[in-house]
């Protein structure tokens, strides 16, 4: 999405009003590609957050925004590789 004033307040919002409270936030913008990033961790006030009906409202919520978005449970783990040039030098286990 490209950067401009006001998106950290529309989503932050837009997930109060959804009743998910943020634990954590990060956000940058690229000035030279003028695109927004935003990571938030977040917490649903009541038991199970249906994902479905939660894409839904944030979807319309956040129309005029014509932001890709994504939300993961907190247990998701990527697949993820890890390139070293050296095993005891580059890596710590």
């Amino acid at each position: 999405m490209s950067d401009r004033y006001g998106i950290v307040a529309k989503i932050s919002s837009s997930l109060n009003k959804a009743n998910l409270f943020i634990l954590d936030s990060a956000h940058y913008g690229d000035p030279e590609n003028k695109v927004f990033f935003m990571r938030a961790k977040l917490v649903y006030s009541k038991k199970h957050l249906n994902l479905d009906e939660f894409s839904k409202y944030f979807e319309k919520e956040c129309k005029n925004l014509k932001m890709e978005w994504s939300i993961k449970e907190a247990d998701y783990k990527p697949n993820t590789a890890i390139f070293v040039s050296k095993y005891g030098h580059c890596l710590k286990i």
